[in-house]
């Protein structure tokens, strides 16, 4: 990995964000503070002081104490989970609207916790969906892995064990079957070995393997060609 160069193409990436040249708008918000979030967790003895700067400076640019732009199971969460954990992190961290950290947690905590609730005892509402359920996992994931509170930490691992387990039933042979309504394009529903397009299929292969033990995994994974698709599969899976 040339961190070098990554740590400076990220903080190119911030600064035009920061500075207004690049907007985040729709659901790209919620994708990209979960991306920073995580990605700072994992990295950030190895980023530069300025870079873990921008990071916190975009994060406080974020509304935390909202639901999701649109509302729906990953995207909430995703500001849930971020909301949480840069509270946790930065004790002086405040949001958008200023909130303190202290109420950004008191707000997300709750929310967080039903949400787990309701997964572990109904089964997640995303359950096989092609791109909305590896993003699931890499949010419960990052709080298994990184959330200080106790009850939430226990929760998350518990529900990441249960997700992966779930996928147990649609993992064939090398095939991931499942309810082909519920990927999104064409593309998806190739969901063997050759599944440049299916997350879900990547995220089961490397979980469980499959006959040959190889899957076709395309630039989607392997390279900075497809920015989501690359840091939604990996993350969920580490």
């Amino acid at each position: 990995v040339d961190t070098e160069r990554a740590i400076e193409s990220l903080e190119g990436m911030y600064e035009k964000v920061l500075n207004g040249t690049t907007a985040v708008t729709g659901s790209d918000i919620e994708f990209f503070a979960h991306m920073t979030m995580h990605g700072y967790l994992l990295c950030k003895d190895k980023i530069s002081v300025r870079l873990a700067g921008q990071v916190k400076s975009f994060l406080q640019t974020l509304n935390f104490n909202t639901n999701g732009s649109t509302s729906t199971l990953n995207l909430d969460m995703q500001l849930y989970s971020t909301g949480l954990l840069a509270a946790q992190e930065w004790p002086d961290f405040t949001d958008k609207n200023k909130r303190n950290a202290t109420q950004i947690i008191a707000y997300n905590k709750p929310r967080i916790l039903k949400t787990l609730d309701f997964i572990f005892h109904n089964n997640c509402k995303e359950m096989d969906a092609f791109i909305y359920l590896p993003t699931d996992i890499m949010y419960i994931s990052m709080l298994a892995g990184f959330c200080e509170d106790e009850e939430v930490k226990q929760r998350s691992y518990l529900v990441y064990q249960q997700m992966i387990t779930a996928m147990l039933g649609a993992w064939n042979q090398g095939l991931y079957v499942a309810n082909p309504p519920r990927c999104k394009g064409w593309s998806q529903l190739v969901a063997g070995r050759n599944a440049l397009n299916s997350r879900i299929t990547a995220l089961a292969w490397l979980y469980f393997g499959n006959p040959g033990n190889e899957m076709s995994m395309g630039t989607n994974y392997l390279s900075d060609s497809n920015n989501y698709a690359n840091c939604c599969f990996w993350v969920a899976y580490s």
